[in-house]
């Protein structure tokens, strides 16, 4: 799959095919991009690639059966039915902090809610994760800081059909 500075991702159509660019230190910054395979979900019929940049990073979902791909933010957690997923994103250099949640629309997704939570981060070095799937329509989420203390929780929940953020009190 890899050889070099070539990843292959092989699909049924024919294989899908991503480049490293030069991040020696000769190199501007701002064009330097490695890409990695970060999972493999059989059972979703997605390869998960990180894309790395100087500073950050994102992924690419790619399908098994099609080859198509779908850039999003972060690494997708999915809900038991494999309908959707959430992604977390805290990118202080592009300024994004999102809770993003994804539905599938055949053999790839569409965005289907986002929040911002940049406005109520306790410190610049704080973010929230995925602590799982309550179901298919509840996600808990759980803040830390950079020296890893629990320093807030909260949930996204899906009610008539119509996604919401709640901040759970400590």
């Amino acid at each position: 799959m890899r050889n070099n500075q070539i990843l292959q991702i092989t699909t049924a159509p024919g294989p899908v095919v991503f480049k490293d660019t030069d991040c020696s230190d000769d190199a501007p910054t701002a064009e330097c991009v490695k890409y990695a395979l970060a999972d493999v979900l059989p059972e979703q019929n997605l390869w998960v690639v990180h894309v790395g940049y100087y500073e950050g990073g994102a992924y690419k979902l790619i399908d098994m059966r099609t080859g198509k791909t779908t850039d999003i933010d972060g690494f997708p957690w999915f809900s038991p039915d494999k309908n959707r997923f959430v992604t977390v994103t805290n990118d202080p250099h592009g300024d994004i902090y999102a809770l993003v949640i994804w539905k599938r629309d055949g053999s790839t997704f569409r965005k289907e809610w986002g929040y911002d939570f940049g406005q109520e981060m306790p410190g610049a070095e704080w973010s929230y994760c995925v602590k799982g799937w309550r179901g298919s329509e509840r996600v808990n989420l759980e803040g830390s800081g950079n020296g890893g203390e629990l320093t807030g929780k909260a949930r996204l929940i899906l009610d008539r059909k119509t996604w919401r953020y709640e901040r759970l009190k400590p």
